[in-house]
């Protein structure tokens, strides 16, 4: 059927595709939702990393961006929020200083280049 279909592919690569549906029909109709794992996992860490940093507006927006990739990352922002708020309502949170967000990522480079 792939063949008659299209009928400019090789045969070889018309059967590939045949058989990429007979053992896993529903990933054909699903790929769709796969493109948004590597955003939707960066953007929720990305806000988990700055709640624990402090940057709360920058972690919104991450958290937002978070959620419009992949609903289901409400349940992940509302963990963050919840980290978040224990690391405020905790005694001395104030302590602890900042970190700017171009160190932190120099610091997560370098500690991943040495492994």
């Amino acid at each position: 059927l792939l063949c008659c279909v299209h009928s400019g592919r090789p045969r070889s690569e018309a059967a590939l595709q045949a058989l990429a549906v007979s053992v896993f029909p529903t990933h054909v109709f699903f790929t769709l939702l796969f493109y948004t794992d590597a955003g939707s996992l960066a953007s929720v860490l990305l806000a988990y990393l700055l709640a624990l940093r402090r940057r709360f507006l920058l972690c919104g927006l991450a958290s937002a961006a978070a959620i419009a990739m992949r609903q289901t990352n409400a349940v992940w922002v509302v963990y963050i929020a919840c980290v978040a708020a224990y690391g405020l309502l905790k005694p001395g949170w104030r302590d602890k200083p900042r970190v700017g967000l171009a160190a932190d990522a120099a610091d997560v480079m370098r500690r991943a280049w040495a492994h």
